[in-house]
């Protein structure tokens, strides 16, 4: 979901946005021409008509939520903008590398053992129930208007509905998944929505993940969640 972070606010604001389709991880980024404007070799990047170079999925993010003046993406104050950092760090660093602790095991890409897991397991829902409770009769977590730092939270959320929150699960943490299912229901995040990947569980078992889907009207959607579902697949 690192392109939809950055993505989803060019398409809001109505930014032309081109992508490189022909980016191969572990080489184009190895290449001099890539170091010489991005010297760690990281990605996603960006180049701007200027000249302007700048790495990493939430930096372009920001970058490009502040490009018109009438940006509302950025907060209207500087309070409003200070507690969008505030949930685009937690929403990095504590709902996002717990999904990973938790995702990279279970996907197989790290050995699997359980305390780690388990743990990773507990951190998730104690993040999700912080963020349930600060969601509590909010349609937006900073404002009453989507910022980068919805933009950010929603993509981060994304492995977790795809892969871990089940109907049981969900049901713990309904503002989470009520705010969630609304974010998507915008096109500007519905193209960068699906995926599937396989999922080995503690007995070394795989299987195709589920597949989220969200079914929202637009006047659903202008209640956020006034009667929207979710399909599982």
């Amino acid at each position: 979901m690192s392109v939809g972070k950055f993505a989803s606010p060019a398409e809001l604001l109505g930014l032309d946005l081109e992508l490189t389709p022909d980016f191969k991880k572990g080489t184009t980024n190895k290449t001099d021409d890539y170091l010489a404007k991005f010297p760690v070799g990281k990605f996603p990047a960006f180049v701007g008509s200027d000249g302007f170079t700048v790495s990493d999925s939430n930096a372009i993010a920001y970058y490009l939520a502040g490009l018109k003046d009438d940006s509302p993406l950025l907060g209207s104050t500087h309070k409003e903008s200070t507690k969008i950092m505030q949930y685009v760090l937690f929403a990095e660093s504590e709902i996002l590398q717990a999904t990973h602790a938790w995702q990279k095991p279970t996907q197989g890409s790290l050995p699997y053992f359980k305390p780690a897991v388990d743990q990773a397991e507990k951190n998730i829902g104690r993040f999700l129930a912080a963020l349930n409770q600060t969601l509590e009769g909010k349609g937006y977590l900073v404002g009453d208007r989507l910022t980068v730092a919805d933009v950010i939270m929603a993509c981060d959320l994304h492995p977790l509905f795809t892969e871990y929150l089940d109907a049981h699960r969900r049901q713990q943490y309904p503002e989470v998944t009520r705010y969630f299912v609304a974010m998507f229901a915008q096109p500007a995040f519905r193209a960068y929505c699906r995926r599937r990947c396989s999922v080995r569980d503690a007995q070394g078992r795989t299987r195709q993940s589920r597949l989220f889907q969200c079914d929202t009207n637009a006047k659903q959607l202008a209640g956020l969640m006034g009667g929207s579902h979710m399909q599982w697949m």
